[in-house]
């Protein structure tokens, strides 16, 4: 009993966010998230055309969230 579970951390995550963090940065983590799971895969063969167009949709992605959010140094 030394170290919280997944499940405690994730739910005090949720309530420290949903009491002190903004909208805009609540909805910038909503956007971020898949992006970031994405960019953390781990593909079984680099050369294939899915994996290219994954990470072709994925870089998008990313763009469109660096418009959107301009000075993160992402």
């Amino acid at each position: 009993m030394l170290h919280p579970s997944e499940q405690a951390v994730e739910y005090i995550y949720e309530q420290l966010a949903e009491r002190y963090f903004s909208q805009r940065l609540k909805e910038f983590l909503r956007l971020w998230a898949p992006i970031h799971a994405a960019l953390q895969h781990r593909p079984f063969n680099a050369d294939s055309k899915e994996y290219k167009d994954f990470m072709q949709k994925t870089q998008e992605q990313l763009d469109a969230l660096r418009k959107s959010y301009p000075l993160l140094p992402i």
